[in-house]
């Protein structure tokens, strides 16, 4: 694909991966990268869909940026890195899920405790 006008592209891509993020990663403004990754397990499933409105096709779009751009862009740069971030998470152990999976733990021992029995 060749994309004719740049930065409408760009805001349009950016609206699209925001859009597509956990509503703990949205921001005020719909048309800039979302709040950056916090170190605390948040999920991002939500990210994780197949199909034409999928990632794949968020890196494909990627792709056609940094084409049209035919220089180094360091908005481009940013979001490279902010999908990296995202990947890395996902594909991290637990998937991203890691802060539902040590609640519902915490829950489970809660509740056994509190029922008496003991935890093995």
């Amino acid at each position: 694909m060749k994309v004719l006008d740049l930065p409408a592209f760009v805001k349009s891509w950016r609206v699209w991966w925001h859009a597509m993020q956990p509503k703990w990663r949205q921001n005020q403004q719909p048309d800039s990268l979302p709040v950056p990754l916090a170190d605390n397990g948040d999920e991002l499933s939500s990210l994780k869909k197949p199909g034409p409105n999928g990632l794949v096709t968020v890196l494909i779009a990627l792709k056609w940026w940094i084409e049209a751009a035919q220089v180094a862009d360091s908005g481009w740069e940013a979001a490279v890195l902010d999908m990296t971030s995202c990947l890395m998470r996902m594909t991290a152990p637990g998937g991203g899920k890691q802060k539902a999976t040590a609640e519902v733990k915490s829950r489970k021992k809660q509740k056994v405790s509190e029922e008496g029995v003991s935890n093995p």
